[in-house]
């Protein structure tokens, strides 16, 4: 019906926009332009459009209202656990401290400014939570492999203002419908200004933000490839991964760059299911620990595991669903286990 063409229409209107500026015409091997109409492999074209689908209702869940809860659950333990090892004012700099390891407990912030504690996001979506983090006065970096992911998280933070536009993300939807109304629900995004950043903190005064603080800042490509380099060791303060480690192939590489990228003491934050992706793919190698051995894995990489617990989460969930799948999520904050110092 008519209800339905307008929802497929504003979804096309808002997604054209997300890729315009990344749109170059394809040409063959003479360098001649193609037609904009080549025919796609119908398995391609399935497969693109289930993740285009996901990534509208990821849309909900990162810069929605309707995604409240459900980030609620997902980042606060994370976000809770950050703000308290760096309380917000405290003064000086004692970075030698963190490779020595006394920086007092677990607490190795309480000296630092934010504005010089580097986060680190492996698999970061759409961007809220670098965003929470990056308002809360801390530098981040979020990294992303999928283009999809990154094409919409672009648009959002640097191409949208507060509920410039209204998407229809369960549209697609033909199961566990209650509803035809839950179905053409529109949902308006983003439910924040993604621009406001907020102030640095700077010595005794928050002074504007601006490019150049370098505080926030995204990074495309795998994340075993990206930061396996030499200038990453030793490089991070804090690693936060939310729905993360089970995208791994082998979730010990995951651990051991973690461990590698971390500066001594520094922390890893961590919120999630284990949904291991290779899991179902015969053809692609893929290693399951249970919640058990990967904490016992992790100990035995040089983490000291500082807090566990489970959270239960939705993810992309739609709350007015007959169906409603929930995570019972494993958080854990581990602490890099400092250099012990020499005799």
């Amino acid at each position: 019906g008519a209800a339905g063409t307008e929802a497929v229409e504003r979804n096309a209107a808002f997604l054209e926009a997300a890729v315009a500026e990344h749109f170059y015409p394809v040409k063959d091997k003479e360098g001649e332009e193609m037609a904009d109409d080549v025919p796609v492999p119908p398995h391609k074209a399935v497969l693109d459009m289930e993740k285009v689908r996901s990534t509208l209702k990821q849309l909900v869940r990162d810069w929605a209202e309707d995604g409240a809860v459900e980030r609620a659950a997902s980042f606060s333990r994370i976000l809770g656990s950050l703000e308290a090892a760096f309380p917000a004012g405290a003064r000086g700099d004692r970075a030698a401290d963190v490779v020595r390891g006394d920086g007092g407990g677990d607490d190795i912030g309480a000296w630092r400014h934010r504005a010089k504690v580097s986060v680190l996001v492996p698999g970061a979506g759409l961007g809220r939570l670098t965003w929470e983090v990056v308002r809360r006065g801390f530098r981040v970096q979020g990294n992303e492999f999928s283009y999809f992911a990154l094409l919409a998280s672009n648009f959002v933070l640097n191409a949208t203002a507060n509920e410039a536009w209204t998407v229809y993300p369960y549209c697609h939807d033909v199961n566990n419908v209650m509803r035809e109304a839950d179905q053409l629900r529109a949902v308006k995004v983003p439910d924040v200004d993604p621009r406001d950043i907020g102030p640095v903190e700077e010595e005794d005064e928050a002074v504007p933000s601006s490019p150049e603080t370098d505080r926030y800042s995204m990074c495309a490509g795998d994340f075993l490839e990206i930061y396996g380099g030499c200038e990453h060791v030793n490089g991070w303060t804090v690693v936060a991964t939310c729905f993360f480690i089970d995208t791994a192939h082998n979730v010990v590489d995951y651990i051991r760059l973690i461990h590698r990228i971390l500066v001594p003491g520094g922390l890893w934050l961590n919120q999630g299911p284990l949904l291991y992706h290779y899991a179902d793919m015969g053809s692609e190698q893929s290693v399951e620990l249970t919640a058990e051995e990967l904490l016992r894995v992790i100990a035995s990489e040089g983490f000291e595991i500082l807090e566990t617990d489970t959270i239960q989460s939705t993810y992309t969930g739609n709350r007015r669903s007959i169906l409603q799948n929930v995570y019972n999520c494993i958080f854990f904050k581990a602490r890099k286990r400092p250099i012990e110092p020499s005799e």
